[in-house]
């Protein structure tokens, strides 16, 4: 492994992902709810 790679790994260990409707992440207690047409409900976003 050459060292850009193992700063990536290090930095960033998880790629962000979206398609053309959203885009996405994660979080430790975040929580959220999708909606019938696959949007965020970002009124209802939580983190606990």
């Amino acid at each position: 492994m050459n060292f850009a790679q193992e700063i990536l790994l290090r930095d960033l260990p998880v790629v962000p992902l979206w398609d053309y409707k959203a885009a996405a992440g994660v979080g430790d207690g975040i929580t959220a709810e999708i909606t019938w047409n696959g949007r965020f409900d970002f009124t209802n976003i939580t983190k606990g």
